[in-house]
């Protein structure tokens, strides 16, 4: 079938989620340990989002131009749009808004519930029901969507942020999702230790997300281009997330910069000077980037002009930078025994037994 060029825009839309999709399905099985999974699978829910964004659109500009009555293929792509979108919404649609496509605020048991409703079993039910709604659509269009084809499992690493379950010991974690983790982690009792939390998290992600780009740095195969292509789209929405909580004030909750300012914090006068010294057009473009092909695709461009300008991003100055952050945020916290807390690395507490697995149900429990 010739669709005009707008359709045509759209089903490479289309087909790039569903590649992206299933680049995060396939990762379930890499034999990580269950933060990494989820902090991984946080690229799954955010394309289920731009999917159901962008597949009606689909639909209702095929039905424009296809010849004919169409009304029992139209019935099966809305049905599993409606599918899909019941088991996203409501539920699934906090965890890529609070944790995924932004990192905002949450009370302590409403994070370690989210965070703990990601598991295996729900990332099956999810393909199952993207899967459903891509067969709707190859039927619609006549034409089906190209899969990943070479899938080949990823090389084992030892050591790093890449760790698998058998690796991790009972520890003290600073961040905000270390209750997750298996071991022990900090309280807070003010909303500026939060909000460090928080940006510990952040950074917590960018390393799984360089990590990750680094296991296949120098692709060679579709799939190894399509997971360093995941692990840098993840690292612009975390670098992104990562300038909000810092330095800007939003509806939902204060940057860092003005708790710090609001308890008079020793590191606060360093903090301001990381927040004057930003790069601020490299910033423009990463942000661009992140709300255009990232954390939402703008299909009122072309997807491929998009996907060029986002190929071009010159990778090794956006890692310095988000160091130079990273860096300048662990200075600054020194600065203060209120917030040296924050820099403590994760510490292995040997001899101690982990009663149980954490706070969160484990990825791989179907019961």
């Amino acid at each position: 079938m010739m669709f005009s060029h707008d359709t045509r825009n759209l089903i490479t839309a289309v087909g790039h989620l569903l590649r992206l999709v299933d680049v995060a399905y396939l990762l379930r099985n890499e034999p990580y340990d269950d933060h990494v999974k989820r902090a991984l699978m946080r690229l799954l829910f955010v394309e289920i989002d731009s999917l159901l964004k962008v597949t009606p659109r689909l639909k209702n500009a095929a039905l424009a131009e296809l010849p004919g009555n169409r009304a029992g293929q139209r019935k099966s792509v809305e049905d599993a749009i409606s599918i899909l979108r019941k088991s996203y919404d409501g539920s699934f649609d906090a965890f890529r808004d609070k944790i995924s496509a932004h990192a905002q605020p949450l009370s302590e048991i409403g994070l370690l519930n989210l965070w703990g409703s990601i598991d295996y079993s729900v990332i099956e039910v999810f393909r199952s029901d993207i899967g459903s709604m891509q067969a709707a659509l190859e039927d619609l269009l006549g034409e089906k969507f190209t899969p990943v084809p070479d899938y080949r499992p990823l090389p084992v690493v030892i050591g790093g942020p890449l760790v698998s379950n058998d690796d991790v010991m009972h520890q003290m974690y600073p961040d905000r999702l270390g209750a997750t983790k298996g071991g022990s982690h900090m309280i807070s009792m003010h909303s500026s230790m939060s909000k460090g939390q928080l940006v510990l998290s952040i950074v917590d992600f960018l390393s799984v997300d360089f990590a990750l780009t680094l296991l296949v740095d120098d692709p060679k195969t579709i799939f190894t281009r399509l997971v360093f292509e995941a692990g840098w789209i993840l690292a612009v929405i975390d670098l992104c997330s990562l300038l909000d909580n810092l330095f800007t004030d939003t509806t939902h909750d204060k940057s860092l910069l003005s708790e710090w300012a609001a308890v008079s914090m020793h590191g606060l006068a360093s903090l301001q000077q990381l927040e004057s010294s930003r790069d601020l057009p490299l910033e423009a473009e990463v942000r661009r980037l992140r709300n255009k092909y990232c954390a939402h695709l703008d299909v009122d461009q072309s997807v491929q002009s998009i996907a060029g300008d986002f190929a071009t991003l010159d990778l090794q100055v956006v890692h310095r930078y988000c160091v130079r952050l990273v860096n300048g945020f662990e200075l600054a916290c020194r600065e203060d025994m209120r917030t040296k807390l924050l820099t403590t690395k994760p510490v292995a507490l040997p001899g101690i037994r982990i009663a149980t697995p954490g706070t969160v149900r484990p990825f791989n429990d179907t019961t």
